[in-house]
């Protein structure tokens, strides 16, 4: 027979033949409520009726059992087809906007730095990756001022000067620039995102992100000019310092006529007709002129082609001499 707790209403099943005809007394598991429960008098029936049961074969422990096992079947949770929680809608809809974000911010060929930027986040969380960016590598000034990243512009360009250093600069922003936008792009974005308008961060988004359009023109106009001013700069120094070299050539070779002349004399107390008779032979194309010989004087004068002086060297003045290449008509002054 079925039967219900008074105070809970838990209900629960019993076989009849196991319940004696006075009833018994049951607690119950959930409310600990005890109660009688007592069968039903059965109907008559014309037929056999059946057999009493003997109150020894029922309990109590029956009843409890009984009720345990509807507790049981009450508590039983069924299964529930799993629905996409509304924080992980969330998260996906803000994810998808970071990127459309990212893909306004960049603007020109984004769809290739996102998937630049997909190897920054391959592990959940951002971390550097090596990539490579050849606009990065042969052009790291016009690259970074092209994508607006003006601190790291004026970083290449001074290191760009310092030798070897501004070459291994270029690999390391081939490897690294992708990874310096991506970071840059979302700093920015950050800090868009926090403005309270969204008319403002449309705005913003267009003001810091994309490309630098003036850099097209400037950036050339910029270069051409900074290698003028160089051109300038160096030139005219590295004219100078062939110049001194050149100058120093004959100056030496001057140096070593005079002392193959002078030691001559002292072998045979007369001056040598020429400087082969001196055994002086010339090492380097500088044009060297033995003049005034007479058998207790003479005038030595050497001159490069490619200098501006010519020296010279006489017997009776101990200094060396020199005069401008331009003005020979010019006298020879001491050389200081």
């Amino acid at each position: 027979m079925d039967f219900t707790c008074p105070n809970c209403k838990l209900a629960g099943h019993i076989d009849d033949a196991k319940l004696p005809e006075q009833g018994l007394y049951a607690a119950c598991p959930k409310c600990k409520e005890r109660f009688l429960v007592k069968r039903e008098p059965a109907p008559e029936q014309p037929r056999e009726q059946p057999k009493p049961v003997s109150p020894a074969a029922s309990s109590t422990a029956d009843v409890r059992t009984a009720l345990r096992q509807a507790a049981a079947e009450r508590t039983v949770r069924q299964p529930r087809t799993e629905r996409p929680s509304a924080g992980r809608s969330a998260r996906a809809a803000a994810s998808a906007a970071t990127d459309d974000d990212m893909r306004t911010f960049v603007g020109k060929n984004a769809d290739k730095y996102l998937r630049k930027f997909e190897n920054f986040t391959s592990g959940g969380d951002d971390g550097f990756a090596v990539t490579w960016h050849w606009p990065a590598f042969f052009v790291p000034f016009w690259w970074l001022v092209y994508r607006k990243q003006y601190m790291w512009a004026l970083l290449a360009f001074f290191i760009s000067f310092i030798p070897y250093v501004g070459l291994l600069s270029m690999v390391a922003f081939g490897l690294t620039g992708n990874y310096i936008y991506y970071i840059y792009t979302k700093k920015k974005l950050n800090e868009i995102n926090s403005m309270p308008s969204e008319m403002g961060r449309a705005v913003e988004i267009a003001r810091a992100g994309g490309v630098n359009n003036v850099a097209l023109v400037l950036v050339p106009l910029i270069g051409i000019a900074l290698l003028g001013i160089i051109a300038a700069i160096a030139i005219p120094q590295f004219a100078a310092y062939r110049t001194k070299s050149f100058n120093a050539a004959a100056l030496s070779e001057l140096k070593n006529a005079r002392t193959c002349v002078d030691t001559y004399y002292a072998e045979h107390k007369v001056y040598p007709d020429s400087l082969e008779q001196a055994n002086f032979r010339k090492t380097q194309d500088i044009d060297v002129h033995f003049n005034d010989v007479a058998t207790d004087k003479y005038t030595l004068v050497a001159m490069h082609p490619k200098g501006d002086k010519e020296f010279a060297a006489k017997s009776d003045v101990p200094d060396l001499l020199c005069r401008s290449n331009k003005n020979k008509d010019s006298e020879f002054v001491p050389l200081k």
